[in-house]
C-alpha cells in the first residue's frame, strides 16, 4: 500500500470515549465500532450517519464485528444484536 495516497474519507461523531474497535461488513456499506462508551454503534460510513446506538453492557466493549457466534467458555459472554431488521441493509 502506498500510504502516502491514504487520505481521510470521513468522521463519524458519536461515541463519548475511546474507540476500541471497528468492522466493516462483509459488503464494506457498515460499519460498527466498539467503544469505551459501553457502546457499539452501527454507521452508514459513506453517508456519515449513525444507524444505531446498540446499549446494555455494563463495561467497556473491546471488539465488534460482523460474523457469527458459536458459543461462549471460559466465563467470556457475548451479546448479539440481530442488525436484519433495518430493511435497506438486510443480508
Amino acid at each position: 500500500m502506498d500510504w502516502e495516497k491514504v487520505s481521510l474519507k470521513t468522521t463519524l461523531i458519536g461515541h463519548t470515549d475511546c474507540v476500541e474497535s471497528v468492522d466493516f461488513s462483509n459488503d464494506s456499506k457498515l460499519l460498527l465500532s466498539a467503544s469505551s462508551d459501553m457502546s457499539i454503534r452501527l454507521w452508514d460510513w459513506r453517508e456519515n450517519k449513525e444507524i444505531r446506538k446498540l446499549i446494555g453492557h455494563d463495561g467497556v466493549v473491546s471488539s465488534a464485528y460482523f460474523g457469527t457466534v458459536q458459543n461462549s467458555t471460559g466465563g467470556v459472554y457475548f451479546l448479539v444484536y440481530d442488525i436484519s431488521f433495518y430493511p435497506s441493509y438486510s443480508a
